[in-house]
């Protein structure tokens, strides 16, 4: 059996979980093909590079279930940065307009 092959059924594990949990559903069909494609090519990496593949399975996996990469969110932002309100400040240093 490939490395990659238990980082992928975990992976799916957290996927059909939280689906399930949060949305009522199971996984869509384009949910699990991506999870394919993505650990399709951590396989082939880990013909060669087995301890490779799988650490990249496994930080998959643990960065879904950190929250920090969600495969529903298509701009895979999990990290709030600062806003741009502190972006307001001029050249004097002073919040407001411009004098």
């Amino acid at each position: 059996m490939n490395t990659v092959a238990w980082p992928w059924m975990a992976e799916i594990g957290i996927m059909s979980w939280r689906s399930v949990v949060k949305d009522k559903r199971p996984p869509l069909p384009s949910e699990l093909l991506a999870t394919f494609v993505i650990f399709g090519a951590f396989s082939l990496v880990s013909i060669r590079q087995p301890k490779i593949g799988s650490a990249l399975g496994w930080g998959i996996v643990i960065a879904t279930g950190l929250n920090l990469w969600d495969p529903k969110d298509p701009t895979h932002k999990k990290i709030k940065t600062e806003t741009t309100a502190k972006q307001d400040v001029t050249k004097t240093g002073k919040k407001g307009t411009p004098a």
